[in-house]
């Protein structure tokens, strides 16, 4: 039981947290597919070639239903929303956008500091 604790310490000071969008800010994108089951692995290829960052892909809910979630952006005011028109021009005609959020730095720093 001690050596799992020190060892989960140690993982924690060398290889440090990873916190999500709720932490960090970024866009969250839910997306679900026109027709068929919503397929992933294409979804993050072609956001991959997009160039945008860090990006979650994952389903949830029904087959046909993906939550896309993409990392803060450091290119400026408008960043956030000029990766959201990107994902969009990218995946609408296979999807139909169902919700977007973007959390700022501002909120991301307010639930950590909550948080601990």
């Amino acid at each position: 039981s001690s050596t799992l604790s020190i060892l989960s310490v140690v993982g924690f000071l060398t290889l440090g947290i990873n916190y999500g969008i709720d932490f960090r800010g970024g866009s969250l994108i839910e997306v679900q597919s026109k027709q068929g089951d919503a397929n992933l692995g294409d979804i993050r290829s072609r956001l991959s070639d997009l160039n945008i960052g860090e990006i979650q892909v994952q389903q949830f809910g029904a087959p046909n239903d993906v939550l896309i979630r993409v990392g803060t952006q450091d290119a400026g005011e408008n960043a956030e929303q000029t990766v959201i028109d990107k994902v969009r021009g990218e995946l609408q005609d296979q999807y139909d956008f169902r919700r977007v959020e973007v959390v700022g730095p501002t909120v991301s720093g307010e639930l950590a500091k909550q948080g601990t």
